[in-house]
Order: C-alpha cells, then structure tokens, then sequence
C-alpha cells in the first residue's frame, strides 16, 4: 500500500508515430492556400495555434522540431499561445511513444518529456554541452506567447522558461516571445470549479484564469495582425527576489493546511532500455509568495489582487 511501481521491458513493432506533426502542418497550410478545392481560400489571413497542457507540449515541440515551416517554405503558424504546458514537450516522435503519459511528481520520471532545450533563449545544456533554444532563430518561428499556473512552477518546471538551466539567472527572451505567470491558479482551472478539497487534503482552488488568457489570445492577434506587441513578459525573477528555491520559501501557517516544501525535480535524459536515475543539473525554482500566501509576481486578476 502506498507504493508506485514502474515496469520496463523490452518491446517489438512500434507503431509509426510523429505523423501528427505532419498532418497539423499540412492542414493548416492547405487552409491557408489558395488551392481551388480550400473551402476557406482566400478568408484566412493569419493562423493561430492553442494549447493547453498536452496540447500546449504538442505544439512547443511542433516549433522546436520544424514543422511550422511548411513544405513549400512558407509559415504554418503566425502566432502561438501555449497555456499550462510548463517545459515540457510531447513524447510523439519516437519509437514506442506514448503521447497520453505526463511526468508528475511520483511518477512517470522516465518519460521524455522535460528534454532540454526549455527556454526561447538560446543557451547551454550542462547535462550534454550542447547549445539550444525552443526556437529555431528563422523566418518560421512564430510570436509566442506561453502562459503558466502556479502548478507548473511547481511540477512542470516553468521557471527555466526564463533561467538558465541550472536556475542560478534569469535570462533575456527573443523579442518575439512574453511568458506570464497567471498568478495564483491551478492546472486547468475553468469557470465554475469549486474549493471542494475531494481526494486531496487541501481545498481545490476555484480561481479562474479564463480572463488572462482571453486577454492574452486577443493580444497575441494583434500582435500578429497590427504588429501591436503585447505587455512586457510578467513571471517571477531570480534579479528580483520573486524567484526561489522552494526550500526557502516563507509560506505563511494557514490552520488546517498541509504546506508542500519540495518541487519537482527535472531529470536529464535517460536510456530508455535501461534507464538509471542520475543527479539532475537543472534546477527549478518557484514563485514567491506575500504575507497572505499569494504570489508576488506575475498577472494577478482581480480575485488575487483585491
């Protein structure tokens, strides 16, 4: 009772994966086309990608591996705005994914989800030396707008969006990206969610982020259609202390409730046939809170705010 088990095994024929990547880009470019048979032809006239969560990682790993470039060379999409996705990206195209499985915090650690790079700044791996950044640095990459809750922080990462891998600075984005912290909510917080505590021990959290990232989907069109860019980025910094390892957190006693002190780690890449855990280099760290448990940075809606 209480414990979590994880097989591994060897396996044989693998089903052809990562075709998704390619059906999304072809689709979206045949929409956009002004090929006779397009029922939308001549009516688009920018396209946009949304994701949240697995969605989210479907399509950071869409940019990072090439198919927002179409086969006649032109943008899949101009604009991108990946919501509670964290660093993480899909387990698609490889032999024997798995696309359904998510790292969290008990299980699941040997997925390749969290494969570095994180950021949409170029930078270095200290697992393997190699230089990287979520973007390709050409004429593909799309404006890019990633929105996170507090649990990313907290399970998925979301800090080194904006570090370096070893969590130790924070780094300067490209122009053409802004990450938000919607401060203050929870992995899939919607309307009408209420604090009912069910399984867990803690009452759920009932915050809506569904403003902010209204908001934020309009901005990003004006961003591509006006070239109007949207506010600054507004996440927790290392520079101005609203960053921490979640060890030093100062979370305020609140009577009755249980208070995490640990994030989740991010482990290097393993061998997927024999995968041993080893000492992860990357660090991630979590957000800040004030005398009320809230959290200092990031965009505060009016619940959070008032």
């Amino acid at each position: 009772i209480g414990s979590i088990y994880e097989l591994t095994y060897r396996a044989s024929n693998p089903w052809v994966s990562g075709i998704g990547f390619a059906i999304q880009r072809d689709v979206v470019t045949f929409l956009r086309s002004r090929a006779p048979d397009n029922p939308a032809r001549g009516v688009v006239h920018a396209t946009f990608g949304f994701g949240s969560s697995q969605s989210g990682r479907f399509l950071r790993d869409f940019i990072h591996d090439g198919f927002n470039q179409a086969e006649s060379g032109r943008r899949v999409f101009d604009g991108v705005l990946s919501s509670i996705a964290g660093i993480g990206g899909v387990f698609l195209n490889a032999e024997f994914a798995q696309p359904f499985r998510t790292r969290t915090e008990h299980e699941d650690h040997t997925m390749p989800e969290n494969a570095f790079p994180f950021a949409a700044a170029r930078l270095r791996d200290p697992a393997t030396g190699a230089r990287g950044a979520l973007l390709r640095g050409d004429f593909s990459d799309p404006l890019l707008i990633e929105a996170n809750s507090s649990a990313e922080y907290w399970q998925k990462g979301a800090s080194l969006l904006s570090t370096d891998p070893t969590g130790k600075r924070d780094v300067e984005l490209p122009a053409s990206t802004r990450l938000y912290l919607i401060a203050g909510t929870q992995h899939g917080a919607r309307v009408g969610l209420t604090s009912a505590p069910g399984h867990c021990a803690n009452p759920r959290n009932p915050h809506d982020p569904s403003p902010a990232l209204r908001a934020l989907l309009v901005a990003l069109d004006d961003w591509v259609s006006k070239g109007t860019p949207p506010p600054p980025s507004r996440v927790p910094r290392i520079a101005e202390h609203t960053l921490v390892p979640a060890d030093q957190l100062n979370f305020p006693p609140i009577p009755g409730a249980a208070i995490a002190r640990a994030a989740d780690t991010i482990d290097p890449p393993l061998d997927r046939v024999h995968p041993r855990p080893r000492r992860s280099p990357y660090r991630a760290l979590v957000p800040a809170v004030d005398a009320d448990g809230n959290e200092r940075a990031g965009l505060r809606l009016p619940d959070i705010a008032v």
